[in-house]
């Protein structure tokens, strides 16, 4: 895909970038070099590829489900308690 002095500075501007003239004379070809890497990856026969949302693992979630257990005497250094909250020393002084 040829790409012209105005696609490539279109393109530099919807990435925000200021390109010295340099960098300029560089991008056709290195943007070429991209172009031609999609279009083959674009040529994959991927119809029988499953894709993968979470990894490239295709096993099932090992996570237990959470379940609420009340303990008697839940932690000897837990402080005091106010109704349902717990009371803790000061961290932050104003």
């Amino acid at each position: 895909m040829a790409l012209d002095k105005k696609t490539i500075q279109k393109i530099a501007d919807l990435a925000k970038l200021n390109l010295s003239a340099k960098e300029f004379l560089s991008w056709p070809k290195q943007l070429g070099k991209i172009m031609a890497y999609v279009d083959k990856i674009n040529k994959l026969k991927l119809e029988n590829v499953s894709e993968s949302l979470t990894g490239v693992s295709t096993e099932k979630s090992v996570w237990r489900e959470d379940k609420v257990k009340i303990f008697k005497g839940q932690h000897l250094n837990q402080g005091k308690k106010n109704s349902d909250l717990l009371v803790v020393p000061k961290v932050f002084d104003n």
